[in-house]
Formats: structure tokens, sequence, C-alpha cells
């Protein structure tokens, strides 16, 4: 498969075999069945900031097939559509639990809430499985393909795009400076980090620090790697290795930062301007957002242990103040293992990269194609991206006084 003639042999092939659209109908299939649970999984919990009792959670959701509610859930076809300037969509049912008072009993039904686009062709069409002369009564084409959908009466079709693949390093040159970039995608969040190497220095960037530069060597005490040779260690214990991060530990001393308490207080500091008001402590912000935000596809070990002294000390202080037994209650432990062998596997590229011992991306790409598309995949269409946008994931979303108001006043419809 080495020639041009040979490559395209194998194209028609694919196509002969299995069509033009298949990718577009598995992507869709996978997507209804799949991921539209995962998005909703992530979001299932509801609390409200002005009423403490509310609660609302998402048990399940499914996509059902094409159907007009208001006329008994009749089915609805393409072709109506085509005459009737609609969109050909079906229904997203889900099953919740809802209470709205301290006193009210948690109530269940399965509500609508929303339509989602259906794919022609697709397992949740309605000419999926028919047979031609079904599909004839219909008013529809049997050698339609499909893989196109029906808004407000117009055929849309599918477009491509190539993006970089998300939740792998990838080392770039900008500006004459060295970066390993990561987009980490998961169900809950999306985010970008960067690790830069300046002036044989190395600085991560994330856009929770604003425009902020974080001293890496900062980002291991933080997360309980104190020892600057352990450190070392993780990273590599080559001269290359030292070179560079040589003055990083130095930097991260000059700022007097030695202990994870005075990394965590450094970070808290370095936030972006927010517009609302943190419920928790800086450093505990500082401590969740290293957990969940930066480098957020890869997992964080969760377990609930007692707090060690740096993490009570003001409150035992306070208690001693008050005569009063010291305050030991139990609190949330990060094991940040695997996050820190992942950035330490950036750091070392980037090093590589810099000492020449590794080539970068725009180099990979004249290198060989084959290579080049490892950093690469199709987005065939962005349906998931779109709900990430219009239903940002929040972990214990919340509601404002008027959105609760508005659940109260549809609390008698649920129950019917």
């Amino acid at each position: 498969m080495s020639t041009i003639p040979d490559q395209w042999k194998l194209v028609t092939e694919y196509v002969n075999q299995r069509g033009i659209v298949s990718h577009h109908l598995q992507s869709f299939n996978s997507f209804v069945d799949n991921t539209v649970k995962e998005i909703v999984r992530a979001n299932c919990e509801v609390r409200s900031s002005q009423n403490p009792n509310f609660f609302l959670r998402f048990d399940s959701v499914d996509v059902k097939r094409p159907c007009v509610l208001n006329e008994g859930a009749r089915e609805l076809t393409p072709q109506e559509c085509r005459l009737r300037k609609i969109s050909y969509s079906a229904p997203i049912m889900a099953k919740i639990q809802l209470r709205v008072s301290k006193d009210d009993p948690i109530q269940r039904a399965e509500v609508r809430i929303g339509n989602l686009p259906i794919m022609l062709r697709s397992n949740r069409c309605v000419l999926n499985g028919l047979t031609e002369m079904q599909q004839v009564q219909l008013d529809e084409d049997y050698y339609d393909p499909g893989g196109y959908f029906i808004v407000n009466g117009t055929e849309k079709v599918v477009l491509m795009v190539e993006q970089t693949t998300a939740n792998r390093i990838i080392i770039v040159k900008n500006e004459e400076q060295i970066e390993a970039t990561v987009t980490s995608d998961t169900h809950e969040r999306k985010s970008r980090c960067q690790v830069i190497l300046k002036n044989k220095k190395l600085y991560l960037l994330h856009n929770t620090f604003g425009k902020n530069w974080i001293n890496v060597v900062v980002l291991y005490k933080a997360m309980g790697i104190t020892s600057d040779q352990q450190i070392l260690q993780y990273i590599g214990n080559n001269g290359i290795y030292q070179e560079y991060l040589t003055q990083t530990i130095y930097e991260a001393n000059e700022l007097n930062i030695f202990t994870q308490k005075q990394a965590l207080a450094y970070l808290s500091k370095q936030f972006a301007p927010r517009s609302f008001k943190l419920k928790k402590s800086l450093m505990q912000e500082a401590l969740d957002c290293l957990a969940t935000v930066i480098l957020c596809h890869i997992p964080v070990i969760v377990k609930a242990e007692a707090p060690s002294k740096t993490n009570i000390e003001e409150k035992q202080v306070e208690a001693e103040n008050q005569q009063q037994p010291k305050v030991q209650q139990p609190q949330t432990v990060y094991n940040f293992k695997q996050k820190v062998i992942f950035l330490s596997e950036m750091i070392r590229r980037v090093i590589l990269t810099q000492s020449g011992l590794q080539p970068i991306l725009d180099e990979l790409h004249s290198l060989s194609v084959k290579q080049g598309f490892i950093y690469r995949h199709i987005t065939r269409f962005g349906l998931t991206e779109l709900l990430f946008k219009l239903f940002p994931p929040q972990n214990g979303k919340c509601l404002n006084k008027q959105q609760v108001n508005m659940m109260t006043l549809n609390n008698s419809s649920l129950s019917k």
C-alpha cells in the first residue's frame, strides 16, 4: 500500500463494503446510546443555594423515536417533516426524583427534557429496519444512504473537521520556546494545560491561574512532593534534566516555598479574578483545582482520612485558646501519584525536545504522515460539544431563587 493507486483501491473497497456514511451512523448511534447518558450522569444532581431542602436528581435518560407528542405520540416520518417544514427530532425522556420542601415526599416521574434531531437511517430513525416496499409507502427513497438531519424542513449534512487529539501530549515550538500542550477532555469538563520552557525554567500555564506562569516545582510541592530529590527522581536523574531543573528549583526556593502548605497558599493567590464568592477556603480551593481541573483526564484517588497537622493547625490553636478539645474532623485526602507521573512525562518531553533528542510536532508532520495522524482526529459532528456549551457540567449544580419558584409551580404537574 505504498503507492497512491494502491491506497485508492483500499478507499474504494471500504466504500463498497461500508458505504459513504457508515461512520456518521455509527458515531450518532454511539452518541444517543452512550454519550448522552454519560453527560446527564455527570450533571445528575441539582441543588439550590436559596432552598437547601430542594432536591432534583436525574436517574436515567433515553432518546425515543421521532413522534408527535401532542397527537398521541404519533410516529413522525422524514417526508412529513420535509413537507411541513418541521424538524425531524425525537423527545429526550428522563426519569427524575424531585423534592421542593423538607416535608414533601420525593416524587418520581418521567418527563421530557428536550428534543434531539435524529439522523436518518440511524437506530432511532423510523426507517431503520424497514423493507423497500415499506419505505416506498412512506414516500422515502430506499437507496437514500441517510446520514443527515432535517431541520425546519431543510436537509442538513454533516461536516468533518480535523482537530488535535485530546488527552495526548503534543510538543510544539511557539515564539522560540518549546511547549508541551495537553487538551484534557472528559465527560465532566474540558481544559487545556501547557508546560513551557523559557530561559531554562519550566512553567505551567492554565486559564485557572489567568496569565500567571506557575513554577512546576511549586505544583509538585502543592501535590505533596516536597523533596527536591524526589522531584528529580520523577523526572529523571540524567544530567540533561538536571541542567533545566536546577534553575526551576532555585526559583521556587527564592519564593520561600518548601512545604505543601506554602505551595497551596502561593497557588491560592494566583487564581484569576472571579465574579462569585468561594464557599471553601482558598487553600482548599487550590487543592481541589489540582485534583479536578488541571489535567482533569488523569484520575485522582480520593479517600477520607484524619487531617494532618498542617491542615488543622488553625483549628487546634483556636480550640486550645477556648480550652476545648482539639478539633479532629475527617477531610478529603487526594493521592496525586498518577497526575505527578503524567506531569513529569510532559516536562521530560519538553527537555528532550529542547536538547534535540525528540522531534517537535511540525517536524514530525514532514517526517511521516502516519506518525502525524496520531496527534489528530476527525470530528464528525459537534453534538457532544454543543451539549457541553448548552449545559456546562457542574458538580452539584445550583439553582437561583427564580428557578426554584418555577420548579415549585410545576411541582403539582409531575404528580399527575
